[in-house]
């Protein structure tokens, strides 16, 4: 409960506490979803930062072993009161690659498991609140974020706020870009920063040198074997045991290669869709060979370029914790 209200002045700490012994005269760990609910008003208060508590289970996630097995091990170093003689705390990492493959599910899988509140940053809301700079509105959701640490910053699609024009260009981009690289710099405090982007190509290099970030991971679109992991994860879900077979698994992962997670996803929505449509009836390989007749892959433009950025700065593949040189075109 205590760590809960982190974050809430003292009488907004009261308040939710006083709510929570009002059904029952006690507090109880079922109390602690109405103190975080307190939390997630104060932090909408800012406007510019959506808070998600740390809910749901890791697993929900398949792919990115690499990745998850990095961050799993930071979270010891965020945690501690001081950090051993010549370590610091790790600043964040950057999470580039193809749309719909898992950045954003990453982010809230890695605050489920560090029991972490996950903050995630509404770029374009920096620019648009009446009467407020965008840099005082950074500055106030850096100062929340600082406050109710430890915690996760999730600055979704960076590129939008961060461009290479930002870096160049005088007013209130670059003012912001030049706030954020200081902060990154000096900051001692537990929060972790998430950073996602599309395409690193727009990404001003200042952003991408070393020790900004602690690494800048690369997430491609899933192999045979990730596309395995994500067929089962979503039939074992979702669906009934007719299809929950490693043959099955083996000839959906062939089938979706190219595809993206999000893609292999609404594929299994469609099926699930005819089915029940038909009667609410069980599902059958035929309805998801009837949807994969009708959904392709999209790839987005300059898919090429994207990749060799990404190797230039010395991105690591999410999934292999290989170089992304070492990975197959």
């Amino acid at each position: 409960m205590a760590r809960a209200a982190v974050g809430l002045s003292i009488e907004e700490a009261y308040m939710a506490y006083s709510k929570s012994i009002e059904d029952d005269l006690k507090i109880t760990t079922d109390d602690i979803e109405l103190v975080l609910a307190e939390k997630e008003q104060v932090i909408r208060k800012t406007g510019v930062m959506e808070y998600f508590s740390p809910k749901g289970k890791p697993s929900d996630i398949s792919g990115m072993d690499a990745l998850r097995k990095w961050l799993s091990n930071q979270e010891k170093l965020l945690n501690v009161p001081k950090p051993p003689m010549g370590l610091a705390r790790p600043k964040g990492t950057l999470v580039s690659g193809m749309p719909g493959c898992g950045k954003s599910l990453c982010a809230r899988a890695i605050s489920a498991e560090w029991g972490f509140p996950l903050l995630r940053l509404e770029v374009d809301r920096l620019f648009s609140i009446i009467g407020v700079t965008p840099e005082e509105s950074f500055r106030n959701a850096i100062k929340t974020a600082e406050t109710i640490a430890p915690c996760i910053l999730w600055i979704d699609e960076i590129e939008k706020a961060f461009s290479k024009t930002a870096a160049t260009e005088t007013g209130a981009a670059s003012r912001l870009f030049a706030y954020f690289l200081t902060w990154m710099q000096e900051k001692e405090s537990s929060v972790f920063i998430f950073a996602t982007a599309n395409r690193l190509t727009d990404l001003p290099g200042e952003l991408l040198r070393a020790q900004r970030f602690e690494k800048i991971w690369f997430v491609d679109f899933p192999n045979k074997d990730d596309r395995r992991k994500i067929w089962k994860l979503l039939l074992e879900k979702h669906t009934s045991a007719n299809l929950l077979n490693k043959k099955e698994f083996d000839k959906f992962a062939k089938q979706t290669e190219g595809f993206s997670g999000a893609e292999i996803s609404q594929i299994l929505r469609e099926a699930r869709s005819k089915a029940y449509i038909e009667n609410d009836r069980e599902l059958r390989k035929e309805d998801i060979d009837d949807a994969l007749k009708e959904i392709k892959p999209v790839r987005p433009p300059g898919l090429e370029e994207i990749r060799k950025k990404a190797q230039k700065v010395g991105a690591i593949d999410a999934s292999s914790g290989e170089p992304l040189k070492e990975l197959e075109k």
